[in-house]
């Protein structure tokens, strides 16, 4: 929770709100990593519950003001060389 906030700005900064938001996060992040954990054993996990619970942390995370950060876009000869690990080259 605690580099939720700080990406936010200095904690003392942050509305109750905020704060409070940043608890859900935290929580979301928890449960959906325990789904995760469950899901590379090979255990069922309820997918209509992982992509919801997904969507929320997604819109959470928006109304908090976190931006995507833009990918760096492959070079051709990035793109060349993964091409040619793929292709067992």
């Amino acid at each position: 929770m605690q580099l939720h906030e700080e990406d936010l700005g200095t904690p003392d900064g942050l509305s109750e709100l905020q704060r409070s938001l940043c608890r859900r996060v935290a929580t979301l992040e928890v449960e959906l990593e325990q789904m995760e954990g469950k899901l590379s054993k090979g255990e069922d996990v309820d997918l209509e519950l992982y992509r919801a619970l997904t969507g929320t942390l997604s819109r959470v995370g928006t109304s908090l003001g976190v931006k995507r950060a833009p990918r760096r876009a492959l070079t051709i000869a990035e793109r060349a060389a993964a091409a040619s690990r793929e292709a067992g080259h």
